[in-house]
């Protein structure tokens, strides 16, 4: 029976936080869910909307190379298809496909209209391909805290020439593509903060609804233990959009800092804000000068320093964007896609098609961008200049 490509439901709800948690981590399997979309030659059409695919016809051992490319062009046609509305979609929409047909799927996305702005993920252990839609709530977040973050920087960074030429060396460097040692993953996080003097090094910022809030602590697996890069700590902010109002800040890092694969991960986790709303003190979110460079990198003024990055201050503007996301959804004809549509897949009522244009996403604080052949990362945006108070 041929393999077909199909999207896979996830169940809803912000992952419960623990004090600590093992490195060792499996994406959770989800019934398969499609909707109604052209197939490209030698795949059946899948008809309606709520219609799922059996087991046996997602199953690995009646997949031959030969899917590989009609099963590319039939994920090519179901993007596209979002990008432009004419199907519904979620934050985190996933879909099944080898490692190899991974590589024509690439390739593929890489020569579409909107190759260069598309925010995507492949995990090869579950062979899942992940293409992300970014909502007006999401994007806020991400740039309020780039612009938080670098307003403190500056705020500690102004005492000699060195911690001011230090402040400018620190970028922004969003929709970057890392990609891992040995297997075929590839993933984009939200945000990645480092020295242009060692774009190699620093902390990644995941900024998540339910769907991919499952997926978190893999995604601390992958940037902590499976890349050639030196990231040293994860930031992860999960909100329970479309099912309560509860908010959640993760960070991930290695235990004791062994980089080995053997070491854990040190996760700490923080609610702060609960389902129904209401805010639960606690401290703020701190940020070493070590977790950006290396010590080499830093002003030895600087050593021991950390940013005491304000929560409260985050979570307001957090709010800000859910209101004008709520504002905008009235509106008639206006659906602008904040979060994950329901918890057994994608309700139709509810889904939205809408996509914040990185172009116009709220403007990152940081140092210029280096030149071209510097970095080791695939980066598909510009970083802002410095902005400091």
């Amino acid at each position: 029976m041929q393999n077909l490509p199909h999207r896979r439901g996830g169940d809803a709800g912000a992952q419960a936080a623990s004090s600590q948690a093992a490195s060792s981590q499996t994406a959770p399997n989800a019934p398969a869910a499609s909707h109604s979309q052209v197939a490209p030659a030698g795949i059946k059409p899948i008809r309606a909307a709520g219609e799922t695919l059996s087991s046996e016809a997602c199953s690995n051992s009646a997949h031959t190379p030969s899917d590989d490319a009609p099963t590319a062009s039939f994920i090519v046609q179901d993007v596209e298809a979002r990008l432009f509305g004419r199907v519904p979609g979620s934050e985190w929409n996933t879909y099944q496909i080898t490692p190899s047909g991974w590589g024509i799927l690439r390739r593929l996305l890489e020569d579409s209209v909107n190759g260069g702005k598309l925010r995507c993920d492949y995990f090869s252990k579950t062979q899942t391909f992940v293409h992300r839609m970014l909502s007006l709530t999401h994007e806020i977040t991400c740039g309020s805290f780039a612009a938080i973050l670098f307003r403190e920087l500056g705020t500690i960074c102004q005492g000699t020439p060195e911690e001011r030429r230090f402040l400018l060396s620190v970028t922004s460097r969003r929709s970057s593509t890392l990609k891992g040692k040995q297997d075929s993953d590839s993933h984009e996080p939200d945000d990645f903060f480092s020295s242009v003097d060692k774009l190699s090094y620093g902390f990644t910022l995941e900024v998540a609804y339910s769907r991919k809030s499952k997926q978190l602590e893999n995604l601390a697996q992958f940037y902590l233990f499976e890349t050639s890069l030196q990231i040293q700590k994860v930031v992860g902010i999960s909100l329970d959009y479309n099912h309560s109002k509860r908010v959640t800040l993760h960070v991930w890092q290695r235990e004791n800092g062994d980089i080995t694969t053997s070491s854990r991960l040190q996760h700490y986790s923080q609610e702060v804000r609960t389902e129904t709303g209401t805010r639960v003190s606690g401290p703020p979110l701190q940020i070493s000068m070590f977790d950006i460079a290396p010590p080499s990198l830093v002003p030895s003024s600087l050593h021991g320093v950390s940013v005491q990055f304000p929560l409260d201050e985050l979570w307001d503007k957090i709010e800000s964007a859910e209101l004008e996301t709520a504002r905008l959804e009235s509106l008639d004809g206006l659906d602008c896609n904040d979060g994950d549509s329901s918890e057994e897949g994608e309700n139709k009522d509810n889904a939205g098609t809408g996509r914040v244009d990185e172009d116009y996403v709220p403007s990152r604080a940081g140092g210029e961008s280096p030149k071209s052949g510097r970095s080791p990362i695939r980066t598909r945006t510009r970083t802002a200049g410095a902005a400091n108070k």
